[in-house]
């Protein structure tokens, strides 16, 4: 297994997403110009692929190429469906399974005073 992906990482993607669940991996370069937070699309690495496939195969070497054109790998955490190749619409996905939430900049302190009454309402790992 590459460096680059732990057992957690594995672990984590075969919590969110069954054997046969269609996953968009969608490899981008971010960086901040200006103070604005900038984007670009490394279109030949985006792929969508059945969950098994891509978590024991495709990983590690999607994460590598991403890796060395200064991208981070962003992954559609819905399973996704029709389309004939094309992921991209908010009516493929027909599942949901998890709650998520972007807390960029914050401590996980602000994190638990800040959501549904604070830390009694959390359980981490």
């Amino acid at each position: 297994m590459s460096d680059l992906v732990s057992n957690d990482v594995i672990t984590f993607l075969n919590t969110l997403f069954d054997s046969g669940d269609l996953v968009t991996i969608r490899p981008m370069e971010t960086w901040s110009e200006n103070g604005k937070k900038q984007t670009s699309i490394l279109w030949s690495l985006i792929a969508t692929h059945q969950s098994a496939e891509w978590i024991s195969d495709k990983i590690a070497s999607t994460v590598a190429a991403a890796s060395a054109q200064l991208g981070n790998v962003f992954i559609g955490v819905c399973p996704r469906q029709g389309g004939d190749g094309e992921f991209e619409l908010a009516w493929q996905i027909g599942t949901v399974r998890v709650l998520w939430a972007d807390v960029d900049n914050i401590t996980e302190a602000e994190v638990r005073q800040s959501v549904n009454g604070g830390e009694k309402s959390w359980r981490w790992a």
